[in-house]
């Protein structure tokens, strides 16, 4: 049985957790110090839907995946009125940025090299255009989880072919929340699901066999 490791690298674990702790402190310093630039973006147009939203289908006119992101973690924080909400949406890129480090190293490391995995993890920790786009409330950082999650899924390869139903599923899941954030992922996704369907139709065909 193969043993599970973050990295294939021990050395780029090392940096990823130093990364980790050096992007924390420095985000840490510029979401405390509330630069009024930071409440520059369409927070208000999301955060509002949110905190009236009455049913799941009630998100007016907005993406509706990403009010329901807002309106989970509104509750999570026990933020209840949308007074002063915008600095608890914004701590929304405390959890973006490992998420989002991990998974760009992860996938540099697996397709580039380490040490260009080790290079973007840098980049990725202190880019001031980076930590600023966390920290808006804005649903482009998971729109970045999303589709590394989506391309790591479509480029992996070499499982039994019953992991192909799952990776098909994932797929599925992960593009329906991407058409549910921009709708202009909908002329991506004609082209990716029929693609991966195509390179993948013997496995697909016999994982339906074994199901």
């Amino acid at each position: 049985m193969t043993k599970f490791r973050l990295f294939g690298h021990k050395t780029n674990l090392y940096f990823f957790l130093a990364y980790l702790l050096l992007g924390s402190f420095i985000r840490f310093q510029y979401w405390s110090s509330k630069p009024s630039e930071l409440n520059v973006g369409d927070y208000g147009g999301y955060s509002g839907p949110a905190f009236a939203m009455r049913h799941a289908y009630d998100t007016a006119t907005r993406e509706p995946f990403w009010v329901w992101v807002l309106k989970g973690w509104f509750w999570i924080t026990g933020t209840h009125s949308s007074d002063g909400s915008f600095w608890t949406g914004s701590a929304l890129g405390f959890v973006w940025f490992p998420i989002i480090l991990f998974m760009s190293m992860r996938f540099c490391e697996s397709y580039f090299g380490k040490w260009q995995a080790a290079i973007l993890g840098w980049i990725l920790c202190v880019s001031n255009f980076q930590i600023f786009h966390e920290f808006l409330g804005l649903r482009e950082p998971l729109e970045s989880v999303l589709v590394l999650s989506l391309v790591t899924i479509f480029l992996k390869r070499g499982e039994p072919p019953a992991w192909t139903m799952f990776r098909s599923a994932a797929l599925c899941l992960i593009g329906s929340a991407l058409m549910l954030i921009r709708v202009g992922y909908v002329q991506v996704l004609f082209l990716v699901f029929p693609l991966f369907f195509l390179l993948n139709r013997w496995k697909v065909r016999r994982a339906f066999l074994i199901w």
